[in-house]
């Protein structure tokens, strides 16, 4: 029986996220090949920021900005995004979209139009580029705080990481997917050192479950912008000590990763506009 562990730390100095505890069954078997890398001086895609997710070919992205989920079609330059009205509710301010590499499952988050907290939203494409109602995510109670938002799941849909906390003191944490319920796993203990005060939040997933990236702020840096970090998952099935995934120098706050599988690209928002890069 697995027993779980709330780090609780009072004061506003509060960081919520889940302690280290015995190995994860059913360990995913790994031979991860994403590393860290050297990566072209990023292009704009959009002007505006927006919280990118693309299919596994990269030929659909949806996006959220200003509370609205919106899609867009590569067929050698992204066209204008276009609202998807059938996940638009005018009661709630949709945003941090999450969408299955095939293009299939979307998930995203809702708070009332009036302010509130976050909650988890999961949607079927019905044809393309038209969903049906969403429905809300029925998520473990250990995932501590207010807000809860879910990550790109592996290809198979068994897996995901959840961010959730407070807002600059969100966590990560790995769930498995069985028939409707998700159950929590203890994989990314690594992610925490004793003393550390971080904030982390969209996560993708590996296709294969094998890595993750993910945007992090050191709340001990005063003033500090957020950096895409890179973990890999080990033989025991937990995620390692992170990395930074750009190893060359960015004077860019790095927020809302998507990276293509084999590396070669990243997406990501830092507050003024969706930017795109290429390893070198």
């Amino acid at each position: 029986m697995r027993w779980l562990a709330l780090l609780l730390v009072a004061g506003c100095d509060q960081v919520l996220g889940l302690q280290h505890f015995p190995p994860a069954d059913s360990a995913v078997p790994c031979n991860a090949t994403l590393t860290p890398g050297d990566y072209s001086m990023s292009a704009v895609v959009f002007p505006n920021e927006v919280a990118p997710t693309l299919t596994l070919d990269e030929t659909v992205m949806y996006m959220a900005a200003g509370g609205t989920i919106s899609y867009s079609h590569d067929s050698g330059s992204w066209s204008a995004p276009i609202a998807a009205t059938t996940l638009d509710d005018p009661l709630y301010y949709e945003d941090r979209p999450s969408l299955s590499y095939d293009g299939q499952t979307l998930f995203f988050t809702r708070h009332p139009s009036t302010g509130g907290y976050d909650l988890p939203y999961e949607a079927h494409q019905l044809q393309p580029d038209v969903w049906d109602l969403a429905t809300a995510l029925e998520f473990p109670s250990a995932l501590v705080g207010n807000d809860v938002a879910y990550g790109v799941p592996t290809a198979d849909g068994m897996r995901v990481v959840a961010s959730h906390g407070l807002a600059n003191h969100y966590h990560l944490a790995e769930l498995a997917r069985s028939e409707t319920t998700w159950s929590l796993l203890d994989t990314t203990g690594a992610l925490y050192p004793i003393g550390g005060d971080v904030s982390d939040s969209s996560p993708q997933l590996a296709p294969d479950g094998c890595w993750m990236v993910f945007s992090r702020r050191d709340n001990n840096v005063p003033g500090g912008d957020h950096d895409l970090m890179l973990t890999t998952r080990g033989p025991d099935g937990m995620f390692g000590p992170p990395e930074q995934l750009f190893t060359n120098v960015s004077a860019f706050n790095e927020q809302h990763p998507w990276v293509s599988p084999d590396g070669a690209t990243v997406y990501f928002a830092p507050n003024t506009g969706l930017y795109v890069a290429h390893r070198q």
